[in-house]
């Protein structure tokens, strides 16, 4: 549905809420996460309470712009917002905490099951766009002893979504010892035991690892989740592709915004008017009083430029050298 057909009939006083409530709910949740930003704070309020499920909720919270985000974290409260927190994947939930200041975050963990708000203190100790700040402790976790058809049977019992399709085997000191995949597991004999069909080489990453090693380990060795350790080889987390993409988006994202002068916090294009205005006016200013500075002393040796002439020509081969040394010393 476009967004002025929803818009319409969220402003019409006249429209059924059934029809309200079916209207929303017909649209994509992905969608909606996107088009919040064309809707007043009211009009993003209200869609989101009309959403018929937790899950669509949670999904619309992650995935929509900054500015969207907060205003449904403000309306949502710090107790409900624990409780959101605590049915998300923890990388997303953690992904969404950081966004907010040390106050919101500790009211928010407070509010949540002691166990769940430590795991997301360690996640959040971690920095941004490294190997621990992208993983999720979410993972499929085997002993060495255990069997192929037991690992199967409790997979296949209590399989969730967000632990991924890879098996990752560890010692009693939680030392990653090797993985393998699911197939792996159904072509394995059922007697047979985990430290058989581990894959002979385990490709890791370390917990202050960047994302682009990340990403680069992960497209050197083919794989769309890679195994999170720290110095002593113990197993903290997992990284999906996902993941990965999400934080080199972020990083890039980051490079442009800086370089035009908006918010790499807040998404450029979801900004109001005002937003844009205040996050573009330092540096509009900074130029405008370098341009009436450079204006000023061109005044000043109006008449030594004069006998000076040929000099003018020579301008813009600096300007030219300028820019290429300045993108050099980017590089």
């Amino acid at each position: 549905m476009p967004v002025d057909n929803l818009k319409e009939i969220l402003q019409n006083p006249e429209t059924p809420p059934e029809h309200l409530l079916e209207a929303v709910n017909q649209i994509d949740h992905f969608e909606i996460a996107r088009l919040l930003h064309q809707l007043t704070d009211e009009e993003k309020v209200k869609i989101f309470q009309l959403l018929g499920d937790d899950i669509k909720k949670q999904e619309v919270l992650y995935e929509t712009d900054t500015e969207s985000r907060s205003i449904l974290i403000d309306e949502l409260g710090h107790e409900n917002m624990a409780q959101f927190l605590e049915a998300m994947p923890k990388d997303e939930a953690v992904d969404i905490l950081q966004e907010a200041g040390p106050e919101i975050q500790e009211k928010i963990l407070e509010q949540m099951v002691p166990d769940e708000a430590q795991t997301l203190k360690n996640l959040l100790s971690y920095k941004e766009e490294t190997a621990g700040g992208l993983m999720s402790p979410n993972f499929n976790q085997v002993l060495p002893h255990e069997l192929a058809g037991d690992i199967l049977m409790n997979f296949l019992r209590h399989n969730k979504q967000e632990y991924g399709t890879n098996f990752y085997v560890v010692n009693d000191s939680r030392e990653l010892m090797g993985t393998f995949t699911l197939r792996d597991l159904l072509n394995a004999p059922p007697k047979a035991m985990a430290t058989d069909i581990v894959w002979e080489h385990t490709p890791h990453v370390n917990l202050d690892d960047s994302c682009e090693m990340v990403a680069n380990e992960m497209d050197h060795e083919h794989i769309s989740t890679i195994p999170v350790v720290d110095e002593q080889n113990v197993l903290h987390g997992i990284i999906s592709f996902d993941d990965v993409l999400r934080g080199l988006k972020n990083m890039a994202s980051e490079d442009i915004y800086t370089m035009v002068g908006a918010s790499a916090k807040v998404d450029a294009f979801a900004q109001t008017t005002r937003s844009k205005l205040a996050a573009r006016a330092p540096w509009l200013l900074t130029t405008f009083v370098g341009g009436m500075v450079s204006a000023y002393i061109l005044k000043v040796f109006e008449f030594t430029l004069n006998e000076f002439s040929m000099v003018l020509f020579l301008f813009r081969l600096c300007w030219g050298w300028r820019g290429m040394w300045g993108c050099r010393g980017q590089q």
